[in-house]
């Protein structure tokens, strides 16, 4: 690290730390927020917030709330406000949000008669992207498969929090008091975000650290239950998208699984053009703030690591992720039951809407089958579609792990349509999984 970019607690009055999204914003409010009397014996003052049950935060996102909705004078109040408590303690404000990310200009002019320094964490964008879709699926209602959202100019090079533009603007606004931290666990003290921030404004010792997950992204079986559930939520069932997030949340920091690839969904010729987008921002953003680094920052050309195994494999099954949040948050796991069970009504025809009722323990009694009947019988009349439906049945036959099953239902979809990509894709991850079952067997066998 350059050792000019430690921050001196007497030389500034405020730090200001604008995430950017996805680089351990809430684990780190989460260690400040537990921290506040420590700090303040260093010569630090950092406001209160609220956290959820998660321990989950927007650090002090009242002041970013106000910006999204233009109320620019209530936010430079709130600024003011914690300014003064600051100036009464005889102390350097430390302020916190993943909200402020987009608003360089309204805080160089709501401080400009303070001397700040502006700490952001650089991520990878190779790495940011799968986070940032994560992110869409577990609070935004995101429904579609990663490969469509990577393929989407929006999902890359037309957003700010990711191409790099929000970075040039904080640049531009703060200069040399922009300190850029490369986001590489490795580089940091014991891999901890909240020892690094602490180096780097100079203060160590007498603070208590807690291992545990905040605000990480969901597992594999969680992303993708929740993916499904986005097909039936709306903006109008934010509450109720509050509970699942909460259920999922928690299952995730204590079901740990392996990470997906989730680059492997893409073929050769889709990923040489996300690489080539990623490595052009990385040029553009370096070539353009390269002293604001505190070290250079990692770039790696190559998108797929294949060791992550399969892109398709979800560890923990459906039933089991809701059965377990059943046992931590019953009242939400009644909601989300009883909102099932009404917006699946003609529905079930979908395997995704299928999948979640089983895993919710909804019979079938009550069901109109109409829908389905009339799915099945258009299908079977249009001999091209047959493919089609046998691949999303067996599909739907994996989910609910009947590996068997589903291989022979996609080898059948692959008896009638060859060259289907997917298909094949699909097939080929189904004999690797049923490989490896038959080698735990033999294993066991022994």
């Amino acid at each position: 690290m350059k050792s000019e970019t430690t921050i001196t607690q007497k030389e500034v009055d405020v730090v200001l730390h604008v995430g950017a999204p996805k680089t351990g914003s809430s684990a780190l409010q989460v260690f400040l927020l537990e921290n506040v009397e420590a700090l303040l014996k260093s010569g630090y003052y950092y406001p209160e917030h609220g956290v959820d049950v998660n321990r989950v935060s927007g650090g002090h996102s009242d002041i970013g709330v106000c910006l999204f909705q233009g109320k620019y004078k209530e936010a430079e109040g709130k600024i003011a406000k914690h300014l003064a408590v600051a100036q009464s303690k005889n102390a350097t404000l430390v302020l916190s949000g993943e909200s402020y990310y987009g608003f360089p200009e309204f805080f160089k002019n709501a401080l400009k008669d303070y001397r700040v320094k502006v700490i952001c964490f650089y991520r990878n964008v190779k790495d940011a992207v799968p986070s940032f879709y994560n992110q869409l699926v577990k609070r935004h209602f995101y429904s579609k498969p990663f490969e469509e959202y990577i393929l989407a100019p929006s999902s890359v090079a037309e957003n700010p929090s990711v191409n790099g533009d929000n970075i040039l603007l904080w640049s531009k606004e703060f200069k040399s008091d922009f300190l850029l931290v490369p986001y590489e666990r490795q580089q940091f003290p014991d891999q901890s975000i909240e020892k690094f921030f602490m180096s780097m404004i100079g203060v160590a010792g007498g603070f208590e650290f807690n291992p545990a997950h905040v605000n990480s992204s969901y597992n594999a079986s969680s992303l993708e239950l929740k993916r499904r559930f986005n097909f039936l939520l709306s903006q109008k069932e934010m509450k109720l998208n509050g509970a699942l997030d909460r259920s999922l949340q928690w299952f995730s920091d204590n079901y740990e699984e392996p990470r997906m690839n989730l680059y492997a969904l893409l073929n050769a010729e889709q990923l040489q053009k996300v690489n080539d987008v990623f490595k052009a921002i990385y040029e553009r953003v370096y070539q353009n703030v390269g002293s604001n680094f505190l070290w250079e920052p990692e770039f790696v050309v190559e998108a797929v690591v294949s060791s992550h195994g399969g892109p398709m494999h979800y560890m923990y099954s459906f039933p089991f992720v809701a059965f377990s949040a059943k046992s931590k948050f019953p009242e939400e796991y009644a909601q989300l039951r009883s909102f099932l069970a009404k917006a699946s009504m003609g529905k079930r025809s979908d395997y995704k809407v299928n999948s979640l009722c089983e895993a919710f323990n909804l019979d079938s009694s009550s069901v109109d089958y109409s829908e389905w009947e009339l799915l099945v019988e258009k299908l079977l009349k249009d001999e091209a579609k047959i493919p089609d439906m046998l691949r999303d049945v067996g599909k739907y036959s994996l989910d609910m792990g009947d590996v068997e099953g589903a291989s022979k239902l996609v080898k059948k979809a692959l008896e009638r349509r060859p060259n289907g990509k997917y298909i094949q894709k699909l097939d080929a991850h189904i004999d690797m999984l049923l490989k490896k079952s038959r080698e735990h067997n033999l294993i066991r066998q022994e």
